[in-house]
């Protein structure tokens, strides 16, 4: 729908690398913000997704979900939103990876 918009920015601010001992944390943070261009109220859901680690050397954890509930087998976070017209709604994602440090791991 073009009287929606949806946009995903990485917050550069709140993005980290940090190596603790034999272990690396990089924190990731994202601002998704919907604007409702419509003469009505809407309700939308809202998706997205955090990495979900199979392998027991590395762990990630949401840190903040602004209200969104997460599923931890998927790392699926859905938010159910109702904005009023020529509102909008800024919703913030922040996870973080710890991982061993001698580990490449892609996690954007």
């Amino acid at each position: 729908d073009n009287s929606i918009l949806v946009k995903r920015d990485k917050r550069v601010d709140f993005t980290s690398k940090k190596v603790i001992g034999a272990n690396k944390t990089e924190t990731f943070s994202f601002l998704i913000s919907v604007r409702n261009n419509k003469a009505e109220r809407i309700k939308i859901t809202v998706a997205d997704q955090i990495p979900v680690s199979s392998n027991s050397s590395i762990s990630v954890d949401a840190v903040e979900l602004s209200g969104g509930r997460l599923n931890t087998q998927t790392g699926e976070i859905k938010w159910e939103l109702e904005i009023n017209p020529q509102e909008t709604r800024q919703l913030i994602l922040t996870y973080s990876a710890k991982y061993p440090k001698d580990r490449t791991v892609i996690l954007e």
